[in-house]
């Protein structure tokens, strides 16, 4: 039986519905490993081959950064590799 989002919570929630399809907490999917990835720095990922313009990028993901990137990719990071956007602020 499927825990509830009260169990969860809904971030867990929210991930496993809109990013689990690319990305794990702990191993690389099509895109990179998500745990500990607030407060790192953009593209830094050793396991995982990031574009040319995320490695270059000069942010750390943080709670603006990562609302930002959630929504519009391209306006935190020109020119990456990731096209997913969620449309939904609440998400």
């Amino acid at each position: 039986m499927a825990a509830s989002a009260k169990e969860h919570g809904p971030g867990r929630d929210a991930f496993e519905k809109r990013c689990a399809g690319c990305h794990a907490l702990d191993k690389i999917k099509v895109g990179p490993a998500m745990r500990s990835v607030y407060g790192r720095k953009a593209g830094q990922d050793a396991q995982f081959t990031y574009s040319d313009a995320l490695k270059a990028a000069p942010v750390t993901w943080d709670d603006s950064t990562l609302d930002r990137w959630l929504t519009d990719t391209e306006s935190v990071i020109p020119d990456n590799d990731m096209s997913f956007r969620l449309n939904d602020p609440a998400e």
